[in-house]
């Protein structure tokens, strides 16, 4: 992940509120915690 994270890579996540995407060093908020909704893939 270290060298993604330095390419700027970006997650993207689809939910019924529609998608979003945000950069990969905010999706792991903590270890084994994402911003993830329960409701979201």
């Amino acid at each position: 992940m270290p060298a993604l994270i330095a390419l700027g890579a970006e997650v993207v996540v689809h939910g019924p509120g529609g998608r979003r995407s945000l950069p990969l060093e905010a999706f792991y908020l903590d270890y084994m915690r994402k911003d993830l909704a329960a409701d979201e893939i």
